[in-house]
């Protein structure tokens, strides 16, 4: 503590027991509304984010089972045409040729 002769030191007592918040110049503004709006479009912007997460996933599940069924289709008509051109080899082979001419 600093002692003064002029009784300073019950000025400093005085001044030790002010707040903080007086001493210094505090504009204080009103945040709640504008935290408020800009929170509830963020709460708009989530929500339209989540609904089209949930559309892609769905359209996503869709085109793998699509993607799947038509890998199946393209298996089962690639081995279809192996077993026809086995055939068709087949069927040339009995075709006499021109041997005798």
């Amino acid at each position: 503590m600093i002692l003064l002769s002029d009784g300073g030191c019950e000025n400093l007592k005085k001044i030790s027991k002010v707040s903080a918040y007086r001493l210094t110049k505090q504009e204080i503004y009103d945040y709640s509304g504008l935290m408020d709006s800009a929170l509830f479009e963020l709460e708009e912007k989530i929500s339209q984010l989540v609904t089209v997460v949930s559309q892609l996933r769905s359209e996503n599940q869709l085109l793998r089972q699509q993607l799947a069924g038509k890998t199946d289709e393209n298996k089962r008509l690639a081995e279809k045409i192996e077993a026809a051109m086995v055939r068709l080899d087949a069927l040339l082979k009995q075709i006499p040729g021109d041997e005798e001419a």
